[in-house]
């Protein structure tokens, strides 16, 4: 992998885990 695609993932990856987080944790939050 090239340095210069490194910065674009490594950026968006953090994003994408903290939606992911809120997602389940907005799921496991509200009431059935």
């Amino acid at each position: 992998m090239l340095p210069t695609s490194a910065p674009l993932p490594a950026a968006g990856y953090p994003f994408l885990v903290l939606t992911f987080a809120g997602w389940i944790w907005t799921l496991l939050k509200s009431p059935r």
